[in-house]
């Protein structure tokens, strides 16, 4: 298998929708290739480039973000987990009470606005929420919520 690697312009665009909508600087992705397969995006360390030629992988990388049928550019948890740190807005702190709430299906209520926000607890990334009509509900993946089982008092 070969990788479908994203152009610059391709890449400019991807990376442009974090930017715009956490302010997660473009240069944090100095050093990483993306590449696309089916609607998702994925996103490794340049090193890849060269061992794909050598190994042949079938797989690679981490999720990043995900294309719609219209262009818009939906965040993986994957990728957020790991730059979400980044992220200089639409950054929602949440308690471990919260994020328990979000694990089973409740909602929190939040301000005006709407859209993806990074959730994090105690300064920590935890994962995806979107915000809409005053709420947040919970984008963490079904991988997550299943095998999460929290008091809702823990440290992070």
């Amino acid at each position: 298998m070969s990788f479908d690697w994203l152009n610059p312009k391709e890449s400019h665009k991807a990376l442009s929708s974090l930017s715009e909508r956490f302010g997660i600087d473009p240069e944090v992705f100095t050093g990483y290739r993306l590449f696309k397969k089916g609607d998702q995006i994925f996103i490794v360390r340049e090193e890849a480039v060269e061992a794909e030629k050598l190994l042949f992988p079938v797989e690679g990388g981490i999720p990043l973000l995900k294309e719609s049928h219209s262009g818009a550019m939906k965040p993986a948890t994957g990728g957020i987990l790991l730059f979400g740190v980044h992220a200089t807005r639409a950054v929602a702190e949440i308690t471990a009470s919260d994020l328990k709430a979000l694990t089973e299906g409740r909602s929190l209520e939040a301000g005006e606005g709407k859209g993806f926000v990074i959730l994090k607890v105690g300064g920590k990334v935890a994962g995806m929420g979107l915000l809409r009509d005053r709420k947040i509900v919970s984008q963490l993946p079904k991988w997550m919520t299943e095998t999460l089982r929290m008091r809702g008092d823990e440290h992070f």
